[in-house]
């Protein structure tokens, strides 16, 4: 039985990056845990907005979520990433966190 949503951890958060951070800078590494077992307990994971971020898979349900573009704070100056899990169960059950950070100028 599909009973349990996964747990998402983030860790190691960077809540300001500079806006000339270069591509694959590191943002949090996140791990996913859902204590199902099977189906029920296989996760996957994804950024929700199209933004300058990705999430990388490094492990079984350990990812890390890094810079994935050109940052311009006077454009952006700050980005909610909606980080969401969600399970292979039959229904589905799913898990979101959001994290700020923001771009430092360097003008």
């Amino acid at each position: 039985e599909n009973d349990n949503a996964p747990q998402i951890t983030i860790s190691s958060v960077s809540d300001v990056i500079s806006e000339d951070a270069k591509p694959g800078a590191v943002i949090a590494f996140i791990n996913i845990v859902d204590r199902d077992s099977g189906d029920n307990g296989e996760t996957v994971c994804q950024v929700q907005e199209r933004i300058p971020f990705r999430l990388i898979s490094s492990f079984t349900n350990y990812y890390t979520l890094e810079l994935n573009g050109s940052l311009d704070r006077e454009q952006t100056p700050k980005y909610n990433i909606t980080i969401i899990a969600a399970d292979k169960g039959s229904p589905s059950l799913s898990t979101m966190k959001t994290i700020c950070v923001e771009i430092s100028d360097i003008n």
